[in-house]
């Protein structure tokens, strides 16, 4: 999808700039230098996704169609119930900016608004398409911090001589499904001052990197000193006793990030060596090992049961049955909230599943309140 920003920060990317001030620095530094991370194929699907929810006439291939279904029944629910009988002005992939004086500071593209104006104030939805199967928590305060700005820079390109009466935001998730606040015109305030801090910190000529969880995110990876810096510190350490206790946390926050870091770069030199082979020295692209894969399960049963080779219990023993792919499918079909059709699908499986656990990953455990 092409960018129409300027090198202006935006709502996508508030949550980051409010935890590291030189995020946007480096992201600039990153296009101009031509180190921008490649773009994951999820995010590619997701651009698609939304175009198409916002009237483009593009051809989504299954999983993509019923994904962009589900969020556009979710969409005319979600605006029904807020309408409740009124009418309002649509817009869809409008972008809209944040001005100090005559120059543009700041600007956002929601997915979806839609304004009502009341002879008491100006009602304001936003609606933000998820297609990603991350889960979502709406507990946890940088969920809303995108929303927090769409709502602010909304409500400041509406006029209306009654002011803001509220700002509905939404979460319109595939898989998460529907999460929901109302800011009223006070908390908007708050997100002003909040924002205006944010984007001054950013601004100055040398911006502090504050490395942290948001890292993975940054458009700046490869090219901020911070993540340099961490990766010659975890060098040093591994040449001594590994740290425990608090220097031990603080110690695997910073090896996980330098391993997403070397796992971008090998991304980011795959892709230059898919645009120029020779750009390495010797160093290539190898050839992917070759894997057989059936694409007629059912002329393979006819194949080797109907004609007596093996049994058929020995066939099915041979046939891994996909257990989240299954769900999709049901869920898909089931014409319910994610949550409620998960659990029915859990619920008729339940006789036929067996709960298996992996080797544990290192995580942080939440603190006990």
């Amino acid at each position: 999808m092409q960018d129409d920003r300027p090198s202006l920060g935006s709502g996508s990317g508030y949550a980051r700039d409010k935890h590291c001030a030189a995020n946007r620095k480096m992201a600039r530094i990153a296009k101009e230098t031509g180190k921008e991370p490649p773009r994951e194929k999820d995010a590619e699907t997701g651009d698609r996704i939304h175009q198409w929810l916002a009237g483009r006439e593009l051809d989504l291939d299954s999983e993509e169609a019923e994904t962009g279904h589900v969020l556009k029944n979710r969409l005319q629910d979600i605006e029904n119930e807020f309408l409740a009988g009124r009418h309002g002005v649509v817009t869809k992939e409008h972008r809209f900016w944040i001005y100090k004086g005559l120059s543009a500071i700041r600007s956002s593209k929601p997915d979806y608004v839609l304004v009502v104006n009341e002879p008491n104030g100006a009602d304001i939805l936003i609606i933000d398409h998820k297609t990603g199967h991350a889960d979502i928590d709406p507990e946890e305060a940088d969920t809303w911090a995108q929303l927090e700005e769409y709502a602010l820079t909304v409500a400041l390109n509406t006029q209306h001589p009654g002011g803001i009466k509220r700002v509905r935001v939404v979460i319109n998730s595939r898989w998460s499904g529907v999460l929901v606040r109302d800011f009223p015109p006070e908390y908007l305030i708050a997100i002003h001052r909040e924002l205006l801090a944010t984007i001054a910190a950013g601004s100055i000529a040398d911006p502090k990197a504050t490395p942290g969880w948001y890292c993975r995110y940054c458009a700046g990876r490869l090219v901020c000193p911070s993540a340099s810096m961490e990766i010659e510190l975890v060098e040093r350490r591994t040449a001594y006793p590994l740290p425990e206790g608090k220097d031990g946390e603080v110690f695997i926050d910073q090896v996980k990030r330098v391993s997403s870091l070397c796992d971008l770069v090998i991304k980011y030199y795959k892709k230059r060596l898919s645009d120029d082979p020779g750009c390495l020295g010797i160093w290539r692209i190898g050839e992917g090992d070759e894997y057989r894969s059936i694409t007629d399960l059912e002329g393979a049963f006819v194949a080797l049961v109907s004609d007596g080779h093996i049994t058929q219990d020995e066939f099915m023993e041979c046939c891994d049955g996909h257990i989240g792919k299954l769900e999709k499918k049901y869920c898909n079909r089931a014409g319910k909230p994610a949550v409620q059709a998960k659990k029915e699908f859990n619920n008729l499986l339940a006789p036929v599943i067996e709960l298996k656990r992996k080797a544990g990953s290192l995580e942080k455990a939440k603190e006990l309140l």
